[in-house]
């Protein structure tokens, strides 16, 4: 496994450091520490407190990797805490939980009834010092005593340029968008962001309530991790970053612990995608220690730390994951619009678990629940309901069928998802698994062939291809 955020906060602190060419002792006086402290920073064991790290940005400059390194570090620390809260809960005694990830029957049994304190899963010190860390710089407090300062303050933060029905049509169109990701083509919908991203920066620099302010925030949050998404679709890995890191800032900004728990969620997504399991796993366990109980985040979260597991051929840890994105998923309501790209609704949870079991050579489970995925994303008429999810669960379908030593079957269905109108660069990795399974173990048929030459079709065709 990777090392955690924290030791690798540490580590880059002491880089940092010894570029600088200050020793322990020379750097724990400019900050006012303790040597043994120090040490303890650097070598992942403590966290440092937010007032040290903003002495530590003043001393040495910061930069954007020691402050993500330093938000993930404090999003793993929420979530051991809250894995401590609950095991002092469980009765002594109690046997642990051994099942397998959830099955179909389980997924329809609709929202807990369990007692559910609002817990959070930070300390409200340490996101609150997590956004003063993005944005060192702002408004000083006032240090007027006169009740005339105080109402000219007011006024201020009170004026506005901005009618409220411009933020209604902004948060409807961040809706509608966000919406139309399942079903409409990836470069139709980035448009469509990026130009509103834009209008949103436009009236950024107006003059705004503070609760406006807060809102265009969210607002631009939200778009930033859709068109990250969006552009590692097509293929644009670069960009897909930098949205998601401008994502991550932006939650700082706002508060928004879901925003940021998201960004955590798309870095987890990329790295699984790249073969970096690993650092997956990192980066969506420290994305659950920001996302609280009852989110959609918490699920996709957990559901991505198994599909990294899974990869590594831990069945342990994957069934692990997977009960925490089931027992997630349980706490949350039944979702109007399903379909919303940040909603997790419970046939997404089926749908990942074929991915799953595929992935650990369980070929039946995994061919039962893809069948299950398929059949729920087809239309009545002929049209998909989900048509990514369709694509990828063929995808998952055709790779049981090789392993189960059904290749004709396996071809004709991978030729399905490859002829997709839904087909993305993002879905690419995963075709040429089932490319290099059919060439490697069947590469006599005919079909395997027909397939091959579909695959490096379909890679020719799609700009920003790399699978």
């Amino acid at each position: 496994m990777e090392p955690s955020a924290a030791v690798r906060l540490g580590e880059l602190m002491q880089r940092h450091r010894d570029q600088r060419g200050l020793s322990q002792r020379e750097l724990g006086e400019l900050l006012s520490l303790e040597r043994s402290n120090l040490s303890q920073f650097e070598t992942g064991a403590r966290i440092p407190p937010p007032d040290v790290m903003t002495r530590w940005y003043a001393v040495m400059g910061g930069g954007a990797e020691v402050e993500r390194l330093y938000l993930a570090a404090l999003g793993e620390r929420g979530l051991d805490r809250r894995a401590r809260r609950g095991a002092s809960r469980t009765r002594p005694g109690r046997p642990r939980l051994t099942a397998a990830p959830v099955e179909v029957a389980r997924l329809d049994d609709g929202p807990s009834t369990e007692p559910d304190a609002p817990t959070p899963t930070l300390a409200a010190t340490d996101i609150t010092a997590a956004i003063h860390l993005a944005n060192p710089g702002g408004t000083p407090a006032t240090t007027g005593d006169g009740l005339g300062e105080a109402v000219d303050l007011l006024r201020q933060i009170e004026a506005s340029d901005l009618a409220p029905e411009t933020l209604e049509r902004i948060d409807r169109a961040v809706d509608r968008l966000c919406r139309s990701y399942s079903s409409n083509p990836p470069g139709e919908v980035r448009q469509e962001a990026r130009r509103l991203l834009r209008r949103i920066t436009v009236l950024l620099g107006g003059r705004l309530t503070l609760q406006q302010r807060r809102q265009l925030l969210v607002a631009a949050g939200w778009l930033s991790l859709l068109t990250s998404a969006l552009h590692y679709d097509v293929g644009d890995r670069a960009a897909a970053e930098a949205a998601r890191e401008v994502a991550l800032q932006l939650g700082h900004q706002a508060g928004h612990q879901e925003i940021m728990a998201w960004s955590f969620e798309a870095q987890a997504w990329f790295a699984v995608c790249d073969g970096r399991y690993g650092q997956a796993v990192d980066f969506a366990r420290a994305g659950q220690g920001f996302a609280g109980r009852a989110t959609s985040a918490a699920v996709q979260l957990a559901v991505q730390e198994a599909r990294a597991w899974a990869r590594r051929g831990d069945k342990a840890a994957l069934r692990d994951a997977m009960r925490r994105a089931s027992a997630a998923l349980r706490r949350l309501p039944r979702p109007s619009h399903p379909e919303h790209h940040f909603v997790f609704d419970p046939d997404k949870l089926l749908f990942y678990t074929a991915t799953c079991f595929v992935r650990v050579g369980d070929a039946q489970r995994a061919e039962d629940y893809a069948r299950e995925v398929i059949a729920r994303s087809d239309g009545r008429q002929g049209d998909a309901r989900w048509p990514r999810r369709l694509l990828t669960a063929r995808m998952d379908l055709a790779l049981a069928l090789t392993q189960l030593d059904r290749p004709d079957e396996a071809a004709h269905v991978g030729g399905l998802a490859l002829a997709s109108d839904s087909l993305v660069a993002s879905n690419l990795w995963q075709a040429s698994e089932l490319d290099a399974a059919l060439m490697r173990d069947y590469a006599t048929l005919p079909e395997a062939h027909d397939l091959h030459d579909r695959y490096l079709s379909a890679r020719r065709s799609i700009p920003g291809a790399t699978g």
